[in-house]
């Protein structure tokens, strides 16, 4: 028969980081006393935010997008050429390309901590044992259905213990985080992560592109740029990379993943709104946009384009340049005494 205070070693305190026993309902800290309650049998390190309460709460299928079967025929043929296209100029099969690439060199034995995990990405569970955080219950709870473990927590507060992930990863996350905050989920990473161990992430960034727009209507562009999906945090690449360093992890790639050219949902996303009722630019483009997006096969054409230009921009611009609109990073933990494992 199991005891009524059962130790939870997956979870520490996430304000002294000692361990916490369960009583059932509640994580009680064995150090400062701190209790947390447990809702469905997630652990709650945080108040309830209404803002990110069920906003993401949809889990990412596993997209194949590495190496694809060989081609029996030419309906294969034209699909894999389909596919091919599709992983390299739309921003959902880029970043999936990117990820799959980055776990392809982990064991089973890997153990991951996902960052905002949402609903869970089917890729991080076919790759180790995932652990997921985030401040919305209800996409934990779909996370649940496919991670090892998952909580409500802060980034900058991770109640994990030392040394204990070999891999911590992100996508569209740290462009939430607010400035302030952000060195402090950076040492909370260095302090998880195992020495050697990696984290991976791709990061929105702030850019210049719309600078008139920022100045001539400062609250449309807070509107539909940072409040609609919380992008407080937005940055510029180097300042991304200057962070990183400065908390001593190893740079092993940095790459701009999309500059300004971006797909027709974000053009309408971000300018079928009174920013097209303002300016004539605008609305043109978003009149544009309208009649692309009817058609099937031109929309499809037009992403292909897009992403061409974007790649002619990416060859050329630095990474720092301020056109860039998402970067992809992987650094690594130094081991102690600041030697690094080689890549």
């Amino acid at each position: 028969m199991e005891s009524e205070n059962t130790k939870t070693a997956e979870f520490c305190c996430p304000h002294c980081y000692e361990t916490l026993r369960s009583d059932g309902n509640h994580e009680i800290c064995s150090g400062c006393a701190s209790q947390f309650e447990r809702i469905d049998d997630i652990p709650v390190f945080v108040s309830k935010d209404s803002f990110y309460e069920g906003k993401f709460p949809h889990t990412i299928p596993f997209i194949p997008v590495g190496r694809l079967p060989h081609p029996k025929n030419i309906a294969e043929i034209l699909h894999n050429i389909k596919i091919k296209v599709k992983m390299h100029f739309t921003m959902e099969y880029k970043n999936s390309l990117f990820l799959q690439r980055a776990c392809s060199r982990l064991g089973p034995e890997s153990v991951i901590l996902d960052l905002a995990c949402g609903g869970g990405n089917e890729l991080y569970s076919l790759n180790g044992t995932v652990y997921g955080i985030d401040l919305s219950l209800r996409s934990l709870k779909n996370a649940k259905q496919i991670y090892f473990r998952v909580a409500c927590a802060d980034a900058a507060k991770l109640p994990f213990p030392k040394d204990f992930f070999d891999l911590v990863v992100s996508s569209d996350f740290f462009g939430h985080v607010p400035a302030e905050n952000k060195d402090a989920v950076l040492e909370e990473i260095n302090r998880v992560l195992k020495p050697g161990g990696k984290t991976v992430h791709c990061i929105e960034t702030d850019n210049n592109n719309q600078r008139y727009l920022k100045k001539k209507f400062p609250e449309l562009y807070e509107k539909h740029f940072l409040e609609k999906d919380g992008h407080y945090g937005l940055e510029f690449p180097r300042q991304c990379i200057e962070r990183f360093q400065k908390i001593g992890f190893r740079p092993l790639y940095r790459k701009p993943a999309f500059t300004f050219i971006t797909t027709i949902d974000e053009y309408l996303k971000r300018f079928d709104n009174e920013i097209a009722e303002e300016l004539f630019l605008y609305r043109v483009l978003v009149k544009i946009m309208r009649k692309l997006n009817s058609r099937g096969k031109v929309r499809w054409a037009t992403s292909v384009i897009f992403r061409l230009f974007d790649y002619l921009l990416n060859a050329v611009l630095p990474i720092d340049n301020t056109v860039t609109g998402m970067i992809h990073v992987i650094y690594q933990k130094q081991l102690g005494g600041g030697e690094v494992t080689r890549s």
